[in-house]
């Protein structure tokens, strides 16, 4: 007969129940598990935030981008209307104004022609540049209401550098926007007086050409009624002509024998 194996045999493993915990995690594997967990979502979150901050300075770079193009269609048509200067778009406006040339008519319609007097016309070298430049800045160098970030940067302004030339337009225009308004304001009340006074000398001309019509009118009027004079006493002279002088003396001599004869009866 056979016996069962002894207690403790290898093979009474298999018979015995296996632990409920054998199978769970143990707590060093929970705990890496979480922190994995933890870190996913840390970088999603990062992430996330990265991409809103992302946004939101893309959303402010735009909205900074639009604010200058307007700031400069702005500082442009005040140019263009208020000076009466002629500008170049906005792309091509930083080389146009690098040679001082454009800056010196600008400032000329500002202060006076005689003190942008002397400019190289046609700069070619670094020196007539600089100079170009630095002689208008020197001008508005002495307008205290003007702010001097941008007034002492020659070389920034030869090379077109746009912050720098935009910035300087911009002082100009914030410098010079109400003796402007003023020079238009003025020139509009001219205009207005100008206009009262076409107005009046227009109604003055009508006033004269009617009292000239009335005159005309009269006079013609006064004319026909002389020429129906005239032609009326000339029938009377051409009826008075029909009898001749012979007619008369025998008219005459008719009428005095026949009163002969009613006294001899």
């Amino acid at each position: 007969m056979q016996q069962p194996p002894p207690y403790g045999d290898s093979n009474s493993s298999e018979m015995e129940p296996k632990s409920s915990t054998s199978s769970l995690p143990d707590s060093s594997n929970i705990h890496q598990i979480k922190s994995s967990k933890r870190m996913e979502e840390e970088k999603l979150g990062a992430r996330q935030n990265s991409d809103a901050a992302n946004s939101t300075t893309s959303n402010s770079l735009t909205i900074l981008s639009q604010e200058n193009i307007s700031n400069h269609i702005h500082v442009m048509r005040w140019i263009e209307r208020d000076l009466g200067i002629s500008m170049p778009s906005t792309v091509q406006c930083e080389s146009e104004l690098k040679n001082g040339l454009k800056l010196a008519e600008i400032v000329a319609r500002l202060e006076s022609e005689e003190r942008t007097k002397g400019l190289n016309k046609q700069p070619q070298t670094k020196a007539a540049l600089y100079n170009n430049v630095e002689r208008v800045l020197s001008v508005l160098r002495e307008n205290k209401a003007i702010e001097l970030r941008y007034l002492w940067s020659v070389k920034e302004i030869n090379s077109g550098n746009p912050d720098v030339i935009w910035g300087l337009l911009t002082d100009i225009f914030e410098a010079y926007k109400r003796r402007t308004s003023k020079v238009k304001t003025r020139s509009r009340k001219k205009k207005y007086n100008d206009g009262s006074k076409e107005e009046e000398m227009v109604e003055k001309i009508e006033e004269i050409s009617k009292n000239v019509h009335t005159n005309q009118a009269s006079k013609e009027m006064n004319e026909e009624r002389q020429r129906e004079r005239n032609s009326s006493m000339a029938d009377d002279v051409t009826e008075a002509e029909e009898f001749s002088i012979e007619d008369i003396n025998r008219l005459k001599q008719e009428l005095l024998n026949s009163v002969l004869s009613d006294e001899q009866e």
